[in-house]
């Protein structure tokens, strides 16, 4: 109880320091995690948000025209970024707490999160570390989306599981791709496997959009409407990030080979999940922060979707290649969409946006479109 009064607040916290409601959460977290949390800010935080038990605080949060009480004023008044931090840590504590609480009374050592507060890979990570869970279980969309397909799915009758990856919705067929690719009028070829073609243009610091398969879950396509560049390579990184109209403060989704040794020391065991489906941001070891800085954010997480032989076959056998050339085991996906458009889910508007941003190439099913 009390998540009403929370997103409320989480609105007017945002609005406070100059972000869209919404619309612009995650560039909220993004920014918090440029930030250091400040005590006073966090303290006053406390006084409209905190846990009680096994609920959340309930406040009678003020009208809009007159929003503007003490709190809001502090963090309009703070550093964008110190403001931020200060809001997450506020959040975390108290659902973190709440969630301790609840694990406790009942026993649990399974958590499922969803709901509106999860779209926010940190939260999602920072209760997978908490002590008493053993296991995070979450939708492959675990903010607002999963509510409505939890219901769906319930109505349904179909039982909780692990869902096969990669992605959910329609899945199109060569001939639909091929009809996208001539009436754009662009040249193409056929290919039976892509993957060497793909690899070469990443290993020459370029990006590749992929169109195939089910459409991709995640705000950044899953890999499957997506645009990949080599994770290596912050400076590829950025100027595709840049031609896309991506704000600057959108974090890539660091999609990497389950068995890349940098990552050997992160724990896995509670948050396999959420890393199957790129949805959560643990903090990662060094090593894979000296390795892949472009996919590291300053307060040293990873937005993490782990490949491996039980996922997305063809992007394991890109990744497998371009280490085998280059040795990077990592590639930072951007969604496959121009600046705040959700991701393309037709094949020609996939062609539409390969030629309106210039981008370097695209496999659109098995049609291999080149710059």
């Amino acid at each position: 109880k009390g998540f009403s009064s929370l997103h409320v607040h989480l609105q007017r916290c945002a609005s406070a320091i100059g972000f869209e409601p919404v619309f612009e959460d995650q560039h909220m977290w993004s920014a918090a995690g440029r930030g250091e949390p400040d005590p006073v800010l966090v303290k006053a935080l406390d006084a409209e948000l905190h846990a009680e038990g096994p609920r959340l605080s309930r406040r009678s949060y003020p009208m809009p025209e007159s929003r503007w009480v003490s709190v809001y004023k502090m963090l309009a008044a703070a550093d964008k970024d110190t403001a931020a931090a200060s809001i997450y840590e506020n959040l975390r504590a108290a659902v973190c707490q709440i969630v301790e609480h609840h694990v406790a009374a009942h026993g649990l050592s399974t958590v499922a999160l969803g709901g509106a507060v999860f779209d926010n890979p940190r939260l999602c990570a920072d209760v997978a570390a908490l002590d008493a869970v053993e296991r995070v279980w979450v939708s492959p969309e675990p903010g607002w989306g999963c509510l409505a397909f939890g219901a769906a799915a319930s109505y349904a009758g179909l039982h909780p599981r692990l869902l096969g990856t990669p992605g959910l919705s329609h899945s199109f067929d060569d001939d639909a791709c091929r009809a996208a690719v001539r009436s754009a009028g662009v040249d193409s070829e056929q290919v039976l496997d892509a993957t060497r073609e793909i690899v070469a243009v990443l290993a020459a610091g370029q990006g590749v959009g992929r169109f195939v398969g089910l459409g991709g879950f995640g705000r950044a396509g899953g890999g499957s409407r997506s645009v990949l560049v080599r994770g290596d390579d912050a400076e590829a990184v950025e100027r595709v990030r840049r031609a896309l109209g991506r704000d600057p403060d959108e974090e890539p989704v660091a999609v990497v080979l389950a068995d890349e040794p940098v990552l050997d020391q992160l724990d896995r065991s509670a948050i396999g999940g959420p890393l199957r489906y790129g949805v959560s941001a643990p903090l990662v070891p060094s090593a894979f922060t000296h390795r892949y800085p472009a996919l590291v954010s300053p307060d040293g997480r990873a937005n993490l979707l782990l490949v491996d032989r039980d996922s997305d076959p063809a992007l394991l056998a890109i990744l497998a290649s371009l280490r085998d050339r280059t040795t990077c085991g990592a590639i930072a996906i951007w969604p496959l969409a121009s600046g705040t458009d959700p991701v393309v889910s037709l094949p020609g508007d996939a062609v539409r946006l390969y030629r309106d941003v210039g981008m370097d190439a695209l496999l659109l099913g098995s049609t291999w479109i080149a710059s």
